[in-house]
């Protein structure tokens, strides 16, 4: 699915010939503006954070988002089991963006969000725990609000530990007027980098939350993107210096009060990032693969 689609859709391939993928099924499904997906161990359920954002003449009218639960048990059928927030609409779900999620466990989902309602950057970044023993009833367990944000991103996790990339000043919103013309989000904040003790993952702690000299990439509409590619090592895109330059971020979390981040520069804002073997495989948006 697409952050700018309204008609985002479920597409899985055959991969037995790498190659050569083969088209198995695609499927509307009645949600809109995914995020990245995280898939159950046993395959059958995926968990989509959806993050919208609504203009009215050109102007930040909104922001949405959930968690929404998709039953993939039949690639060919894949239908919604249930949401997470209260929706206050069908389509775009309910009151406070989602912006990417991890599972800590089978039955629970670490969904980096905000408070932030409304057109306007008015609440806190936060790490929201949800029980998703049953999809088809999640429910939120807590929330940890985390210091200097306005939001936090997808959160990716190593062990007890959890990682997460928020921003100190939220983001603008423009265009959508005429109808048709896209929607353009950029963040005038700087990236916050927060590391959290997820021993018991129904209640993280807080270790250490750092300003960072960088800020997210603009216009983006997926800051954060994170894997982890060694012990204590994560590398995380949708960054950006001072002058507007595209950036990897490392970060060696050996100590994890005070982790160190080191920059790498990039060609084009990262949008995804994947591991085979010892390769780093990345796209970037209109930069390519």
């Amino acid at each position: 699915g697409s952050w700018l689609g309204t008609t985002p859709a479920f597409v899985a391939f055959d991969l037995n010939i790498p190659t050569a993928p083969q088209l198995l099924a695609g499927t509307s499904i009645p949600k809109s503006y995914f995020m990245q997906p995280v898939y159950s161990a046993d395959g059958n359920t995926a968990y989509v954070p959806t993050f919208a954002v609504n203009t009215y003449f050109g102007d930040w009218s909104g922001q949405h988002g959930d968690v929404v639960a998709v039953n993939i048990a039949t690639l060919s059928a894949p239908a919604v089991a249930g949401t997470l927030e209260p929706p206050l609409d069908a389509n775009v779900g309910g009151a406070n963006p989602m912006f990417g999620a991890a599972l800590a466990n089978s039955t629970t989902l670490l969904v980096g969000g905000t408070t932030s309602t409304g057109a306007a950057n008015n609440g806190t970044g936060e790490l929201v725990v949800a029980d998703v023993a049953n999809p088809a009833a999640m429910s939120i367990v807590t929330t940890v609000p985390v210091p200097n944000t306005r939001q936090v991103f997808r959160p990716v996790l190593q062990g007890n530990l959890a990682v997460a990339l928020g921003d100190t000043a939220g983001y603008n919103v423009t265009g959508g007027w005429p109808p048709g013309t896209a929607i353009t989000i950029t963040f005038p904040g700087n990236l916050v980098l927060t590391t959290f003790d997820v021993a018991n993952p129904r209640s993280p702690s807080i270790l250490a939350s750092i300003v960072l000299p960088y800020k997210p990439a603009s216009p983006s509409p997926a800051p954060g993107v994170a894997i982890p590619i060694g012990p204590n090592l994560f590398l995380f895109g949708g960054a950006q210096d001072s002058s507007g330059n595209n950036l990897l971020l490392l970060v060696d979390t050996t100590n994890k009060f005070n982790p160190l981040v080191t920059p790498y520069p990039v060609p084009a804002p990262v949008t995804h990032l994947a591991i085979a073997g010892n390769i780093l495989h990345v796209t970037a948006g209109d930069g390519g693969y």
